[in-house]
């Protein structure tokens, strides 16, 4: 399967379902996420109310530069605290 097949298959993916690939495995497989015992309490973010917020647009730049300096490991202690 084409790496294109692949992604076009992620879309249609059912929860708790993945596409496993790579050097270890031979082909692709469809696999199915076990059940856990104790599931966090998360649910699907509503990106429609979040992006509708002027508020929260306006804060977007800020906040990905506190995300991208996070993930070089540049946010200093006051940033983490907050």
């Amino acid at each position: 399967m084409s790496s294109r097949a692949l992604l076009d298959q992620l879309p249609g993916l059912a929860q708790q379902h993945a596409l496993v690939t790579g050097v270890s495995t031979g082909v692709p497989a469809a696999v199915r996420i076990r059940d856990v015992i104790n599931p966090p309490k998360s649910r699907d973010p509503d990106f429609m109310a979040t992006w509708a917020d002027e508020t929260k647009r306006q804060d977007l730049p800020a906040h990905i530069d506190r995300v991208v300096a996070d993930w070089q490991g540049l946010a200093n202690s006051t940033d983490e605290a907050g």
